[in-house]
């Protein structure tokens, strides 16, 4: 029971999701998205979340809209007809001042292709891949607004599973079930501290012990089979820029609980 209250804490799965503009002010965002169906749910997810949205069609609408009217976030499905979203992007970024400083966040399918890796990492300050849950869809927009007018280094949301189920089931394999209950008990205890402890040094900017909970929460990840949250905090252990290592500390939040909570069926 304990250890489902702390996963609550971490992913915040008990209170409403709001997305916050750093001056305090309600976020403004552009979303472009081919898909009427995607276009509709995801307009609605994040007008939940507290944003006001203009949405279209296509990359050359979002590129008309963005060269007349502010945004604080611009949000492109990468696979649209009429102009892609990298074209897109990189066409917000040619016209200068504010409108190509405006935080891009990138959403596709085909995010895991590492032949258009480059791509994201020159043009946008987050990727996200499809579909995403709100959860997912908050943290990785929470991200991107925290780092309107600051350098650009490119977050890619990890595409890897929460748990890798063969995996447990190897660690299950002969162990009594009271055993292995205890077992997760104690992991899901200590996957949450670490989480807690990151985000709590995080905004001291406190590079050193950073990096001391994020190796220590790889190392419970990779034991416990929890690939997402492995790539993430390995990630962190190896940044030493504290602005980018940040931008991770809510996305291992969202990994570690959804570790928390996968680790907890499979008692």
């Amino acid at each position: 029971m304990g250890n489902r209250a702390a996963a609550g804490a971490i992913t915040n799965e008990s209170r409403p999701l709001r997305l916050q503009h750093p001056g305090g002010s309600r976020p403004r965002l552009l979303l472009a998205e081919d898909s009427a169906a995607m276009r509709v749910v995801t307009s609605v997810m994040l007008k939940t979340m507290g944003c006001d949205v203009e949405a279209v069609e296509h990359g050359e609408e979002a590129l008309n809209c963005a060269s007349v009217q502010s945004f604080d976030l611009i949000v492109l499905d990468i696979e649209m007809p009429v102009m892609d979203g990298i074209t897109a992007a990189r066409s917000i970024r040619n016209l200068g001042g504010a409108p190509g400083r405006t935080p891009l966040m990138a959403l596709s399918a085909f995010l895991a292709d590492t032949s258009q890796s480059l791509s994201w990492r020159e043009t946008f300050d987050v990727a996200l891949p499809k579909p995403a849950n709100r959860n997912e869809l908050h943290a990785a927009a929470q991200t991107a607004l925290a780092r309107k007018g600051g350098i650009r280094r490119t977050i890619l949301f990890e595409t890897h599973p929460a748990l890798t189920v063969s995996a447990i089931a190897g660690l299950k394999s002969g162990l009594p079930i009271g055993v292995w209950a205890e077992l997760v008990a104690i992991a899901c205890r200590d996957i949450a501290d670490c989480a807690r402890h990151i985000t709590r040094i995080a905004g001291r900017g406190e590079a050193g012990p950073l990096t001391f909970y994020a190796h220590k929460l790889r190392g419970l990840a990779v034991t416990f089979a929890a690939p997402r949250l492995a790539a993430l905090a390995g990630r962190l252990d190896e940044i030493a820029d504290m602005e980018e290592a940040e931008a991770l500390v809510a996305a291992i939040g969202q990994a570690a609980g959804a570790a928390i909570a996968a680790l907890e069926e499979s008692i």
